[in-house]
């Protein structure tokens, strides 16, 4: 409970939480077993920002600290780019590319397995890559 700073919540029942809590909750669940390989499917879907900054700074101190494989299903380019060192892009059911997300997440391929205008560039705000997404293709058939 320490790890995922859920001490507070000892005493509450589930149903009671917002959803970042719930979430810090299930990971907490999924920690204490020890695992090596956490696997999160749309860990942000539903969540407020505050709460999937939180959710995702979470579980990328987890995997630092305790080498901890976090394997995480997302259409959310933005926050792949911020949180995961390594990327796999699905399309038509079959990897498509695999690799950093340079090299991954080009604007070509992003094109076609999304119908998306995206670039993947340097943000001196952040001091890291980011995506800009432009806009939807306006044919994407």
């Amino acid at each position: 409970m320490k790890k995922t700073n859920i001490t507070e919540f000892a005493d509450r029942f589930i149903n009671t939480m917002s959803g970042g809590e719930r979430q810090r909750v299930i990971i907490a669940r999924a920690i204490a077993q020890k695992p090596e390989i956490i696997l999160l499917d749309e860990p942000n879907l539903h969540l407020d920002i505050c709460y999937q900054f939180e959710v995702l700074d979470l579980m990328k101190k987890l995997s630092d600290e305790e080498d901890l494989t976090v394997v995480i299903v997302s259409h959310d380019l933005p926050m792949v780019v911020k949180y995961c060192d390594r990327i796999v892009l699905i399309h038509d059911h079959k990897i498509f590319a695999l690799g950093t997300p340079e090299e991954v997440l080009t604007r070509e391929n992003m094109r076609i397995v999304f119908s998306i205008d995206a670039v993947l560039e340097y943000d001196p705000t952040l001091k890291t890559n980011s995506v800009k997404i432009i806009g939807a293709l306006k044919s994407h058939g």
